[in-house]
């Protein structure tokens, strides 16, 4: 299924993305949804340090795919719900991050197939702007408003 497809989407809980097998992800696009939550996936102390990102460790485990951290700032039930046609007003953005630009394209062009605005935040190492106690995360926003949000986001510590 990996091979087969564009992309393969990962909705697994951090510590068992950190499991997988690289070679079964070598050259894939990889979409990473994933968030931390230290009760869930024990303490990690790259992040608690602000030394890496979920997404970075994720692209470690997998040094021969390609991540894009997308879909990790809306719940699952509201993909199919929310979606809305390209121009609609309050069309809501999902932000994406990766180090590939042509695996973000191709991330990109599926959030906007489905009826969202995507918003490219940069890197992998910025990924942690929308995440768990930042106030993106979880939050519907515009494509306008997710950058205003991002751009003014710091960094808080883990509990």
């Amino acid at each position: 299924a990996i091979a087969a497809g564009e992309f393969v989407l990962v909705a697994i809980p951090l510590k068992a993305s950190l499991a997988l097998d690289p070679a079964m992800f070598s050259d894939a696009i990889v979409v990473d949804t994933g968030n931390y939550y230290p009760d869930r996936d024990g303490r990690i102390a790259q992040i608690d340090a602000h030394l890496a990102t979920t997404s970075g460790l994720v692209q470690e485990a997998l040094p021969q795919a390609r991540v894009v951290k997308a879909f990790n700032n809306i719940n699952a039930k509201d993909i199919p719900a929310q979606g809305q046609p390209a121009d609609s007003d309050g069309r809501r953005a999902l932000a994406m991050w990766g180090d590939d630009a042509g695996a973000k394209d191709v991330v990109a062009a599926f959030i906007d197939s489905i009826g969202y605005d995507p918003v490219d935040l940069g890197g992998l190492d910025q990924s942690w702007r929308v995440e768990r106690d930042t106030p993106a995360y979880g939050t519907r926003l515009t494509a306008a408003e997710l950058r205003e949000t991002v751009a003014h986001t710091t960094r808080v510590v883990q509990t």
